[in-house]
């Protein structure tokens, strides 16, 4: 997949994260996967991916998982 495509994919995966934060009715674990799948889809490495990585750092520190935010950045 090309950087362009991979971008549209980055948007297209913040906008269902960014909708599921405002229903608030899936619950913080359907968020978590749906960062894990994001992740997953978009890899690991695309500099594209950054916006994603720090929506999830954020969600986590929110939820005082400190330990899963090192593992995150790392």
């Amino acid at each position: 997949m090309g950087h362009s495509s991979n971008q549209h994919s980055v948007k297209l995966w913040l906008a269902i994260i960014s909708f599921l934060e405002e229903l608030n009715d899936e619950g913080e674990a359907k968020l978590q996967q749906m960062f894990e799948k994001s992740i997953e889809t978009i890899g690991h490495t695309d500099f594209s991916s950054t916006p994603i990585w720090q929506k999830y750092i954020d969600f986590e520190t929110m939820r005082n998982n400190l330990a899963f935010v090192n593992v995150l950045c790392f």
